[in-house]
Protein backbone atom coordinates (compact mmCIF):
# COMPACT_ATOMS: atom_id res chain seq x y z
CA UNK A 1 0.00 0.00 0.00
CA UNK A 2 1.43 3.34 -1.05
CA UNK A 3 0.98 6.58 0.89
CA UNK A 4 0.83 10.12 -0.49
CA UNK A 5 4.33 10.94 0.79
CA UNK A 6 6.24 7.78 -0.17
CA UNK A 7 8.27 9.70 -2.76
CA UNK A 8 9.66 11.92 0.03
CA UNK A 9 11.29 8.94 1.73
CA UNK A 10 13.72 8.67 -1.21
CA UNK A 11 14.69 12.36 -1.14
CA UNK A 12 18.35 12.94 -0.03
CA UNK A 13 17.45 15.29 2.86
CA UNK A 14 15.18 12.65 4.40
CA UNK A 15 18.03 10.14 4.54
CA UNK A 16 20.57 12.43 6.29
CA UNK A 17 20.98 11.92 10.05
CA UNK A 18 19.66 14.50 12.50
CA UNK A 19 22.11 17.11 13.75
CA UNK A 20 22.53 18.88 17.05
CA UNK A 21 23.48 22.19 15.43
CA UNK A 22 21.14 25.21 15.51
CA UNK A 23 18.99 25.34 12.37
CA UNK A 24 20.61 28.57 11.17
CA UNK A 25 24.06 26.94 11.14
CA UNK A 26 23.00 23.81 9.28
CA UNK A 27 23.93 23.67 5.60
CA UNK A 28 20.94 23.79 3.30
CA UNK A 29 20.47 21.35 0.44
CA UNK A 30 19.10 23.40 -2.45
CA UNK A 31 18.46 21.62 -5.69
CA UNK A 32 18.67 23.64 -8.89
CA UNK A 33 14.94 23.29 -9.57
CA UNK A 34 14.09 24.54 -6.04
CA UNK A 35 16.17 27.75 -6.11
CA UNK A 36 13.34 29.98 -7.38
CA UNK A 37 15.87 32.61 -8.53
CA UNK A 38 14.00 32.74 -11.82
CA UNK A 39 11.12 34.58 -10.11
CA UNK A 40 13.14 37.80 -9.65
CA UNK A 41 11.01 38.92 -6.70
CA UNK A 42 12.50 42.11 -5.27
CA UNK A 43 10.90 43.76 -2.24
CA UNK A 44 11.57 47.49 -2.10
CA UNK A 45 11.09 49.08 1.31
CA UNK A 46 8.56 48.23 4.02
CA UNK A 47 5.17 46.68 3.30
CA UNK A 48 3.54 47.47 6.63
CA UNK A 49 4.12 50.22 9.21
CA UNK A 50 3.45 50.17 12.97
CA UNK A 51 3.54 53.51 14.79
CA UNK A 52 4.23 53.61 18.52
CA UNK A 53 2.90 56.80 20.11
CA UNK A 54 4.24 57.52 23.58
CA UNK A 55 5.04 60.26 26.07
CA UNK A 56 6.30 60.43 29.64
CA UNK A 57 3.07 58.75 30.84
CA UNK A 58 3.39 55.68 28.61
CA UNK A 59 2.29 54.19 25.29
CA UNK A 60 -0.92 55.25 23.51
CA UNK A 61 -3.18 52.36 22.50
CA UNK A 62 -6.61 52.59 20.92
CA UNK A 63 -9.41 50.09 21.43
CA UNK A 64 -11.37 48.62 18.52
CA UNK A 65 -15.00 49.54 19.19
CA UNK A 66 -16.83 48.27 16.11
CA UNK A 67 -18.50 44.95 17.09
CA UNK A 68 -18.71 43.93 13.40
CA UNK A 69 -14.92 44.09 12.89
CA UNK A 70 -12.39 41.39 13.70
CA UNK A 71 -10.63 41.64 17.07
CA UNK A 72 -13.47 43.65 18.61
CA UNK A 73 -12.47 45.28 21.95
CA UNK A 74 -8.76 44.47 21.44
CA UNK A 75 -6.15 47.20 21.77
CA UNK A 76 -3.90 48.31 18.94
CA UNK A 77 -1.36 50.86 17.78
CA UNK A 78 -1.87 52.88 14.57
CA UNK A 79 -0.70 50.70 11.69
CA UNK A 80 -1.35 50.06 8.03
CA UNK A 81 -0.10 48.96 4.64
CA UNK A 82 2.27 51.01 2.53
CA UNK A 83 0.57 52.23 -0.64
CA UNK A 84 2.51 52.34 -3.91
CA UNK A 85 4.73 55.44 -4.02
CA UNK A 86 4.53 56.17 -0.26
CA UNK A 87 7.44 56.27 2.15
CA UNK A 88 7.22 54.71 5.59
CA UNK A 89 7.19 58.20 7.17
CA UNK A 90 4.22 59.23 5.01
CA UNK A 91 2.37 56.05 5.97
CA UNK A 92 3.06 56.66 9.66
CA UNK A 93 1.60 60.19 9.41
CA UNK A 94 -1.41 59.01 7.40
CA UNK A 95 -2.23 56.07 9.65
CA UNK A 96 -1.92 58.11 12.85
CA UNK A 97 -4.25 60.73 11.41
CA UNK A 98 -6.76 58.15 10.09
CA UNK A 99 -6.86 56.12 13.30
CA UNK A 100 -6.62 58.90 15.91
CA UNK A 101 -7.24 62.25 14.25
CA UNK A 102 -3.84 63.44 15.51
CA UNK A 103 -1.40 65.28 13.27
CA UNK A 104 2.22 64.74 14.28
CA UNK A 105 4.85 67.40 13.53
CA UNK A 106 7.54 66.16 11.13
CA UNK A 107 10.40 66.80 13.58
CA UNK A 108 8.86 64.43 16.15
CA UNK A 109 8.80 61.40 13.86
Amino acid sequence: MEGPHDDLMNHPWWQTPLRNEPWWQQPKLVMEDDRMDHLHVVQQGPVYVLTILYDEEGVFLSQRINPNKPMYLNYQVPCGKVEKGETSIQVAHREVYEKTGLSIPQQEV
